[in-house]
C-alpha cells in the first residue's frame, strides 16, 4: 500500500520512496550507505509540468482578514502569519514547540524534511516572531513555571500535550480559500492553491524584493539549488502577466498602423 501511495504521486513520489527504501535496506542488511547510488536516483525535473502556485498579495490580504472572522481566530491567524513569515512546511509548523523559538537569533528550530528527530534553524520575520511570541504568552503563560513548558506544542487542542493535527490546518486553509472572493473558481475547483502555496509565496516575494536565489535557497532549506530555481520561472511568468496588463500592451498592430500584419 505504501508503494502504491508513493507511486500515485508520479515520478517524484516513486523516486522518493525508492531512495527511502534503499537507504533503510542497505543500512539494515548490508551496513552500507546510499551515497554511491544517489546519482542514479536523481530525477531531472519535468519542465513541462505545471509550476507551483503562490498566492497573490491581495489574496493574502483577504485570507488574513477572513481568518480573523472564523473560529479559533487568534490561533489560525498566528498559524497563517507564521507560514508567511518563515516559509516552513506544514509538517514543520504543526510540530513546533515553545522551546523551538529563539528570539535572540530570530530563528525557529524545525524538524527537517525526512528526519523527525533532527532540528535545524530557520529564520523568521520580525513581525511573525512577535505575533508568534504574543500567542504563546497569551495561550501558555499560566504554564510558564511548569518543567515541561518548553516541550509544549505551540499549536494544540490539549494545552500543548500533543500537536494540532495537520488535517485541521489543511481544512482551515481549504475553507479560507473557498470563501475568498479574490481567488477564482478555477483555482478553487482544481485545488491549485493550498497550504503549501504559502511556502511558495514566501519564496516568491523574497525574489521580488531583490533577495538573490542563493540566499533564498538557504532560507527555504532546499538541498538542491534546482529546487529553488523553479521560483525564477514563476517570477518570470508574473512579469509577463504584468507587462501584458500595460495599457499599450493591449493595442493590436492593426490599430496602430491601420493595416493587418502577417497577411
Amino acid at each position: 500500500m505504501l508503494f502504491i501511495e508513493k507511486c500515485s504521486n508520479g515520478l517524484d513520489g516513486y523516486t522518493a520512496f525508492l531512495r527511502s527504501f534503499l537507504k533503510e535496506t542497505l543500512g539494515h542488511f548490508f551496513e552500507d550507505g546510499i551515497d554511491r547510488l544517489k546519482p542514479a536516483l536523481k530525477v531531472k525535473p519535468d519542465k513541462n509540468r505545471n509550476h507551483p502556485r503562490a498566492f497573490e498579495k491581495h489574496q493574502i490580504d483577504e485570507l488574513l482578514m477572513l481568518v480573523k472572522l472564523g473560529r479559533e481566530a487568534h490561533r489560525n491567524f498566528t498559524i497563517l502569519w507564521t507560514f508567511l513569515g518563515t516559509g516552513i512546511r506544514l509538517n514543520e509548523l504543526y510540530r513546533l514547540q515553545i522551546g523551538d523559538i529563539n528570539p535572540e537569533r530570530q530563528e525557529l528550530l524545525v524538524r527537517g524534511k525526512g528526519n523527525k528527530d533532527f532540528k535545524q534553524p530557520t529564520k523568521i520575520t520580525k513581525s511573525a516572531l512577535e505575533i508568534l511570541r504574543f500567542y504563546v504568552q497569551f495561550r501558555y503563560s499560566a504554564l510558564a513555571d511548569k518543567p515541561c513548558y518548553k516541550a509544549l506544542y505551540i499549536f494544540s487542542d490539549d494545552k500543548g500535550v500533543t500537536p494540532l493535527h495537520d488535517n485541521t490546518i489543511q481544512k482551515m486553509m481549504t475553507n479560507l480559500i473557498a470563501e475568498a472572493k479574490t481567488i477564482s473558481d478555477a483555482d478553487k475547483a482544481t485545488y491549485r492553491l493550498s497550504v503549501h502555496s504559502l511556502r511558495h509565496s514566501f519564496a516568491l516575494y523574497l525574489l521580488e524584493s531583490g533577495v538573490n536565489i542563493y540566499k533564498i535557497n538557504g532560507l527555504m532549506r532546499h538541498q538542491w539549488l534546482s529546487s529553488t530555481e523553479v521560483y525564477l520561472d514563476m517570477f518570470d511568468h508574473m512579469l509577463v502577466e504584468a507587462i501584458d496588463k500595460h495599457p499599450l500592451g493591449q493595442l493590436k498592430p492593426s490599430e496602430i498602423f491601420g493595416v493587418a500584419l502577417y497577411g
